[in-house]
């Protein structure tokens, strides 16, 4: 539909008043192309005069002017009965909010703000050239419309009455309006939009936002998708977005978008509904981790049943292997070429039995114990682990130091740490780098303590993982040691989270404390602080010959395992010791009760068939609760020192045995009143 304007602008006067004449000639230009006729003003003092000398249909008006001001031009004007209905558009860079009602006050129509664009320009003329004409037509109909002027009242009441309710509903509405146009460009925000985007107020979005698809669009590119859908449409298109704040943060909404046209399908803008879902989805999330976590709970619960399950047999068959080794070098002079091979076999089996404690305390089937250990000795251990765990293309480099202190820690848990720590800075370097593993001996005095959270003055033993990867951001070592935190995504493959929350725990709980220094591109170093603790801690007694701890009296062997009762009384009688044997809980309350004053002790397996060691415990100490028992398993889960201890036995003793150690141990028992 063609605007009547258009063809009535040839006789439509506009004075444009600007002391710049660059503004002045552009305005001059954009409407003289237009067919409108053009009375150029370069001051407040020539716009009154020229007004004076012929009103004008509308004038464009500028507020800072050197001799007279727009608003005081404005206020003259209106005070004359001749130019008091001349429109006047306000045309300003002031775009605060006081320049605008001030503008208003003076008692022009409109306000544009600088810069301009010529389509606003000409469409703020034309609509009020249009309320110009409508005026000067009701005026000459005055006399003959004086009962349709009251029903005009009666309807423009309604009308303000509609558009004060549309307004209140616009303003009060809990989800977030907005007007466009095509070009993107807000034409009106409601206070809900405002407060959702971080502004403090509309107008402030308003004056703020210039491109709405390049500052609060995540993805522009989506936006602009979003409107060719909504023009294509006749109805509303709706996605969920997400939108960025003013602070920079993720605002996640659902967008319902909507062309509005006027009646000749032409568009007059574009109106969208925001509704800020970011809390829902976040909700979602934290369901979907809680889901996660539980797998992963679940996932490790089942690694460790099948992990103790594969120990109870593998230490098992260690024991046969390593009992048999023992009894063949005890029975080899050092000389004979043999015994060396021997010696290799005992070691390799202990290895093995430590490899299985390893897997326990991963899958956390065994208790913890802190020993006195050298550190540099469990790293040497790990890096075999390390070599098949980490990607060959990242190099570690093993810097030990000379004469390393020992601490007092938890095998296990040390190998945690170093583990965690190790796959983390790998995993930093997907495209390969350097991972550097280094020992120290350090000593902090009163001053170096004031800079170290948790550190107390002393000797310590130094543990630095360093790594030539991506490194971290401020945000992110700020929450690097909480549970269930990851950069890597809710992925059970990837990770879950808890890998430096556990490293830091166990930090703490061996008195010690965790540093660490990184920037984005420059790679990472955790430095873990250990107490280091006096070597005054005797040595272990060597493998082999001679096994101590002899005896005469008798002892009841029980276990399922006949290769194991057959080594174990091997053992035993070689040690002098008389030997009962039961392959089950059930047999071995049968011959004890029947043997009742002649057994001295009773070595009892936990896992069995039939009966296990636990029930058949139970039923010992109810036939004489000063039975001697030394509980055996090779499953930590089901036996301890302390658990043993619990269930009444006067020791433990762990599978693949070390027989000297289990002779002692049952010598020890044996002596105890």
């Amino acid at each position: 539909m063609v605007n009547p304007l258009r063809h009535e602008a040839s006789c439509l006067q506009i004075l444009v008043v600007d002391d710049n004449p660059a503004n002045l000639k552009l305005l001059t230009g954009i409407l003289t192309h237009h067919g409108y006729q053009v009375r150029p003003a370069s001051s407040g003092r020539l716009a009154l005069r020229s007004v004076e000398a012929e009103a004008p249909d509308l004038i464009l008006l500028d507020v800072k002017m050197p001799d007279v001001d727009g608003y005081e031009v404005c206020r003259r004007l209106k005070t004359h009965e001749q130019s008091r209905g001349i429109p006047v558009i306000f045309i300003s860079a002031l775009d605060e909010v006081t320049d605008k009602v001030k503008g208003f006050e003076a008692g022009g129509v409109d306000y544009i703000t600088k810069p301009f664009q010529a389509a606003e320009v000409l469409a703020r003329v034309e609509t009020h050239l249009a309320l110009r004409r409508l005026q000067r037509e009701l005026e000459a109909q005055n006399g003959q419309l004086q009962q349709e002027i009251g029903e005009r009242k009666r309807i423009e009441s309604m009308l303000r009455n509609s558009e004060a309710n549309y307004r209140n509903l616009f303003d009060h509405a809990p989800i977030g309006i907005y007007q466009a146009t095509v070009e993107g460009s807000f034409l009106n925000v409601n206070q809900a939009f405002a407060r959702m985007f971080g502004y403090e107020s509309p107008v402030d979005v308003m004056t703020t936002v210039k491109q709405i698809a390049r500052e609060l669009w995540r993805e522009p590119l989506n936006c602009r998708k979003m409107i060719v859908s909504a023009l294509a449409e006749s109805g509303v298109v709706n996605a969920e977005v997400e939108f960025l704040r003013r602070d920079g943060s993720t605002l996640i909404a659902n967008l319902y978008l909507q062309a509005v046209r006027d009646s000749d399908r032409s568009v007059r803008c574009l109106e969208g509904f925001v509704e800020d879902i970011s809390d829902r989805k976040r909700a979602e999330g934290d369901r979907e981790n809680m889901r996660s976590q539980l797998m992963q709970a679940q996932k490790m619960q089942a690694i460790g049943t099948l992990t103790g399950g594969i120990a109870h047999d593998f230490n098992n068959m260690l024991t046969i292997i390593l009992g048999y080794a023992e009894l063949l070098l005890d029975d080899t002079e050092e000389s004979d070429p043999a015994y060396a091979d021997l010696a290799k076999i005992v070691h390799t089996s202990h290895n093995g039995a430590e490899l299985v404690q390893r897997l326990l305390t991963f899958s956390r089937q065994t208790e913890t114990q802190a020993v006195k250990l050298n550190l540099n000795d469990e790293i040497r251990q790990i890096n075999k682990l390390l070599s098949k765990a980490i990607p060959r293309m990242v190099e570690i480099n093993l810097v030990p130091a000379d004469d390393l202190a020992p601490i007092e820690a938890d095998a296990g848990q040390m190998a945690q740490v170093v583990m965690n720590l190790a796959v983390n800075g790998s995993e930093a370097m997907p495209d390969g780098g350097k991972l550097s593993i280094e020992t120290r001996n350090v000593v902090f005095d009163d001053k170096s303590c004031l800079t170290r959270h948790g550190a107390k003055p002393g000797k310590y033993v130094l543990l630095r993982v360093s790594d030539t990867g991506h490194g971290m951001d401020k945000d992110t070592m700020d929450r690097m040691f909480d549970p269930f935190f990851t950069t890597k995504g809710w992925d059970s493959r990837k990770g879950t989270g808890l890998g430096l929350s556990v490293v830091q725990g166990v930090v703490e709980q061996h008195k010690g404390f965790i540093e660490c220094s990184s920037n984005p591109g420059e790679g990472t170093t955790f430095s873990v602080y250990f107490p280091a603790m006096r070597e005054d801690v005797e040595t272990e007694a060597p493998v082999g010959r001679p096994i101590p701890a002899a005896g005469s009296e008798t002892i009841m062997l029980v276990d399922d395992e006949e290769p194991i009762r057959a080594l174990c009384k091997r053992h035993l009688e070689r040690a002098g010791y008389s030997v009962i044997e039961a392959g089950n809980g059930k047999e071995a309350l049968e011959l004890y009760r029947n043997n009742y004053a002649g057994i001295s002790l009773v070595l009892l397996d936990l896992i069995m068939p039939q009966m296990g060691g636990k029930q058949c415990m139970e039923q010992l100490l109810k036939m004489n609760p000063d039975v001697k028992v030394v509980i055996a398993s090779g499953y930590s889960s089901g036996g301890s020192e302390h658990k043993a201890s619990e269930l009444g036995a006067r020791g433990f003793a762990a599978k693949p045995f070390n027989m000297g150690g289990l002779l002692r141990t049952i010598r020890a028992v044996l002596d105890t009143k």
